[in-house]
């Protein structure tokens, strides 16, 4: 599995922040446009020389030192080009791009303090300055000192970031903080995005591979976190064909405080009958000691069964419209019941009905849509 440092160095790596081509014209644009030439085919040590002969020709520029820093970045040279950013800072204190280039290295460093005050302060002379939001939200979600980061803060900068600027970048750095966070499904909706964009624009074979593997790690991670918060198994307490039987039942249990729920099953020859069940469980064995304390409440009949099917009818809603819609629900017969969204972020779901096998399900499934409601098989 693709550890968390390594995914903050890749990352770290994609983006430093230089001036672009059109700068100063009047310092020396020989040396420093073959020096910027250099930087682009990954000849770093050639640019610094470049760069070097620009500065030697007596051309004390601000984009020099910050280019030069550039350069011994990707070197991994962190204190030569912390120390060419200090120059272009003093020469201009109000250059974003080396505020922020510095704190990217400081950052490199493991000085976190320093390199979040630095990719704030270039916030502070700009503040759509999207390559600062997508340097703290790395650095606040990914940062090797677990106890340094703030992954909720990190998704929020690298959100800003994404919103600044369309840049798949910005999205791939977007997706690590989700997953950092505890959100896979929406590192994996982020990821897809990502591949997606750069499909479009001609790449694939390895050009795409380290970004279907960040890909392959974040479902992972969301295959776990669905298997961790599935609740399949429940109990089954009664069974009608009287319709009336079953909502005695329901009433009863309802009344105790139970989280009661029913389903519709078709038994080939015995016709429909309404089967009743309580509670939701992680496992087997949990359910089973749910059971034991149904017998002692002098229930007769009562089955652990495994549910993994459902039909989901609304999500991630607020209460009032859930209400609505579960008000709506038992009028036309259905009772629903509320449920957490495994792959989800703490958010509930309204479900009806409980099933072994999608083809079960999806009579349920054309009735409520039939009936206008916005209907989909879903996992318990």
């Amino acid at each position: 599995m693709m550890k968390r440092r390594c995914l903050w160095g890749a990352l770290m790596l994609l983006l430093v922040c230089g001036p672009g081509r059109g700068w100063c014209q009047d310092a020396a644009p020989g040396s420093f446009d073959r020096g910027l030439r250099l930087m682009e085919s990954g000849r770093y040590a050639d640019a610094i020389e470049a760069f070097s002969s620009s500065l030697g020709a007596g051309q004390a520029d601000s984009r020099i030192y910050n280019n030069r820093g550039i350069a011994w970045f990707y070197l991994e040279n962190y204190a030569r080009a912390i120390a060419d950013y200090d120059r272009a800072l003093d020469l201009d204190p109000s250059y974003d791009k080396a505020w922020c280039n510095r704190g990217t290295a400081r950052l490199s460093q493991g000085d976190f303090e320093g390199g979040v005050a630095d990719c704030r302060r270039a916030l502070e002379i700009n503040s759509d300055y999207a390559e600062a939001y997508h340097q703290l939200g790395l650095a606040f979600a990914l940062f090797p000192d677990r106890k340094r980061r703030d992954p909720a803060l990190g998704v929020r900068y690298a959100q800003k970031a994404a919103a600044l600027k369309e840049d798949v970048i910005f999205l791939d750095a977007l997706a690590a903080a989700y997953d950092a966070a505890g959100k896979p499904k929406a590192a994996v909706e982020t990821q897809q995005t990502v591949i997606a964009r750069l499909t479009s624009e001609g790449r694939e074979g390895h050009a795409l591979q380290p970004y279907a593997e960040r890909l392959e790690h974040y479902r992972r991670h969301l295959e776990l976190k669905i298997r961790e918060r599935s609740r399949p198994y429940t109990i089954q307490v009664g069974s009608f064909r009287d319709r009336g039987r079953a909502d005695h039942l329901i009433r009863d249990l309802e009344n105790r405080g139970d989280a009661v729920f029913t389903s519709r099953a078709r038994l080939s020859e015995k016709g429909i009958w309404q089967r009743v069940f309580v509670g939701h469980y992680q496992n087997y064995y949990a359910a089973k000691r749910a059971a034991i304390g149904l017998k002692r409440r002098k229930f007769k009949h009562y089955q652990v069964v495994k549910m993994p099917l459902a039909v989901e009818v609304a999500s991630h809603q607020d209460a009032e419209s859930m209400a609505a819609v579960e008000e709506a629900l038992r009028r036309r017969g259905w009772l629903a019941y509320r449920m957490a969204d495994p792959a989800g972020e703490a958010q509930e779901r309204l479900l009806v009905g409980a099933f072994q096998r999608k083809d079960q399900a999806r009579e349920l499934l054309e009735r409520l849509r039939a009936a206008g409601f916005k209907a989909r098989l879903a996992t318990r």
